[in-house]
């Protein structure tokens, strides 16, 4: 920018993470190890854990008027220099995410995540990693760096480990607040859990990182007050029965409304993204959930992990390619 130019909007919440291109087959029930199916329906749409919950945090933003109205929600992340790139950086665009630090890797994939959902709406999910775990992590630090104003650092395990520990030093230098989602899940180091604030884990990660801690605990209430003596704070996502939170001795849960569900693979992300945009508009951890609960009912109400979009009639297209 030149001197004397407008200064930059300040950026609320920044989203280090992955930005997938997703293909979704719908079909009767998940197959079994050995069987073929053939799909319903499908279609292709923007996704990646990063970009939907970059999304749900714009969308949140816009929605809530508030003292921060006008701050943006950035992008930190890489697609390939394919035509895939140019659809899932235009949806982030269209819903409000600033892309100026999303590289565009021309020798590299855009990431491709395979969604198989069943009547039901519960999902099976196989990630093609290319694009997005190519971001370096020096590349993560200087885009953090340029951006003004951060207020929340949102990381999740969907890109390499260096990847999130630049985002958790680059949280840092910026005075931001450090939200990471341990999705999926991978074992987590002390001085990344010590400086989660909060660590974001569904039902599942919650237990699986309390066995590698050698925690004991079984229920989600229980699992997160063990947690939260790693971490500044945890919460534990419950899917239908909404979430659990613990801040050292606190704890409290929000239970979720009961609604028609659709589709479950974008709860998790519009919970996240959700839970963020109300951290940084400086809501406590409870009002936080609160808004991550109410996004994640919307979520499994449509299709795709960003919004509603046209289905593909399986019987009308002859292939996918």
């Amino acid at each position: 920018m030149s001197a004397g130019g407008p200064t930059p909007a300040p950026v609320a919440v920044a989203v280090v993470g992955s930005v997938h291109q997703d293909l979704h087959l719908r079909v009767d029930e998940l197959p079994r190890p050995g069987e073929t199916l053939m799909a319903r329906e499908w279609e292709r749409s923007p996704g990646g854990k990063g970009a939907n919950q970059a999304v749900a945090c714009a969308t949140a933003n816009q929605a809530v008027a508030c003292a921060t109205a006008g701050a943006r929600t950035a992008m930190v992340g890489a697609v390939g220099g394919d035509a895939a790139a140019e659809t899932v950086v235009q949806a982030l665009e269209v819903a409000g995410v600033d892309v100026a630090t999303v590289e565009r890797l021309s020798g590299r994939a855009t990431s491709t995540a395979v969604v198989t959902v069943s009547a039901d709406g519960t999902n099976s999910i196989v990630v093609a990693a290319d694009a997005s775990v190519a971001l370096a992590a020096g590349a993560v630090e200087a885009a953090l760096g340029r951006l003004p104003g951060l207020a929340v650092v949102l990381s999740q395990a969907e890109v390499p480990e260096e990847v999130v520990r630049a985002a958790v030093t680059g949280a840092a230098a910026a005075g931001a607040r450090t939200v990471h989602n341990l999705a999926p899940y991978r074992p987590a180091d002390a001085a990344l859990l010590a400086r989660c604030d909060p660590l974001v884990v569904n039902e599942v990660e919650a237990a699986a990182l309390a066995r590698d801690l050698g925690l004991a605990g079984s229920e989600p209430e229980e699992l997160a007050g063990r947690l939260a003596a790693s971490c500044a704070s945890v919460v534990v996502t419950l899917g239908a029965r909404g979430a659990v939170w613990a801040r050292g001795r606190e704890r409290g849960h929000v239970p979720a409304p009961e609604v028609p569900v659709v589709d479950t693979s974008g709860a998790g992300d519009a919970f996240v993204g959700a839970l963020c945009a109300s951290l940084a508009r400086g809501d406590g951890l409870d009002d936080a959930c609160a808004a991550g609960v109410a996004a994640g009912a919307r979520a499994v109400q449509h299709r795709g992990a960003q919004a509603a979009r046209p289905s593909v009639d399986a019987s009308s297209e002859p292939s996918l390619a």
